[in-house]
């Protein structure tokens, strides 16, 4: 596909066609797109916008994967400054990252997907619990992308690295007026019950209470109860 037809293009066929035009290193609006054979999960699409909690950023869509693992942070990905909002949610998360010493914090991953080509992905945090391991996605302001980024990006490929259940909970201080088809809680142990009984948990963290992680006779009964 070419570049866009100009401003009477409907916004869904614009947004499909800028993705297509990121996967193929083609040109859109006239801007050239630099192929690469190395591809990090989430591409910049629409700044990043949400409408009544559809997603408008281009999350890769893992559904061939061939193989994933553990890596150092890649030399092709470049260490930027946040900025704004950025800074803002990145300093919420280094506060997440103090209240759970024990999660392992911005661990990347390689995977080969077989419709997709070799990417990389870091979620948030892992934590290791004795039945499953729990992605801990952090959104300063809650995000359906979050949600979306655990279960076709993040789940798959960590499931397949590490070999165990694998489940994903995002994490926020700032919540939205419309949160379709998610459970909001203030406790992680019980976001943990929820994620592991297939739901789509939010685990509403205002930066001051303490986390406190569950036992492994918990989470072995959600496991169970699930």
């Amino acid at each position: 596909m070419g570049q866009c037809d100009g401003p009477e293009l409907d916004a869904a066929k614009w947004l499909q066609t800028r993705s297509e035009a990121w996967l193929r290193g083609r040109e859109v609006q006239g801007s050239p797109v630099a192929a690469s054979s190395h591809r990090v999960g989430v591409y910049p699409a629409a700044a990043g916008r949400q409408t009544n909690g559809r997603s408008m950023t281009e999350i890769r869509h893992v559904k061939h994967l061939e193989w994933a693992r553990q890596c150092a942070r890649p030399q092709c990905i470049p260490v930027g400054r946040p900025r704004g909002a950025k800074a803002q949610g990145l300093r919420y998360e280094r506060l997440l990252a103090k209240r759970l010493p024990l999660a392992k914090h911005g661990q990347w991953f390689e995977f080969s997907d077989g419709r997709l080509g070799h990417g990389y992905c870091q979620p948030d945090f892992l934590l290791m619990l004795p039945e499953v391991t729990v992605i801990l996605e952090c959104k300063y302001t809650w995000t359906v992308d979050g949600h979306l980024q655990i279960e076709r990006l993040y789940k798959p490929v960590v499931a397949e690295a590490l070999g165990r259940p694998t489940v994903g909970i995002v994490v926020c201080k700032r919540l939205e007026a419309e949160m379709r088809g998610v459970s909001i809680v203030g406790d992680l142990k019980m976001a943990i019950s929820l994620a592991v009984a297939g739901q789509r948990p939010v685990f509403h963290w205002l930066g001051k209470a303490t986390v406190s992680l569950p036992s492994p006779k918990y989470v072995q009964e959600a496991a169970c109860a699930a």
